[in-house]
């Protein structure tokens, strides 16, 4: 195992050598770089990250689902609107 701590804390490394995204919105390969004193209070977290991170995902998802279904809506309902507004004026007419 190599400790990179002194070449981040000089800057020596730039921070997308840590992070490999391979094209994807959903994926990325994530390297920590951890203090050997810090290890164990970090690998007993790991769960509770994860399970925290996990359910922002999902949150922002149904979010997203929401905003997506309200657009379509709002979009047909304008499209229903002008239907009413062009029938109107052939009765008119």
């Amino acid at each position: 195992m190599r400790d990179f701590t002194d070449e981040i804390y000089k800057g020596n490394q730039q921070a997308d050598a840590f992070v490999e995204h391979h094209n994807s919105e959903m994926f990325s390969n994530l390297m920590l770089v951890v203090n050997n004193d810090k290890y164990d209070a970090l690998f007993q977290k790991l769960p509770t990250l994860m399970q925290e991170y996990y359910e922002q995902v999902d949150a922002m998802e149904k979010k997203r689902m929401r905003d997506q279904a309200k657009q379509r809506f709002t979009e047909i309902m304008l499209n229903h609107k002008k239907f009413e507004l062009a029938e109107q004026k052939l009765k008119e007419e």
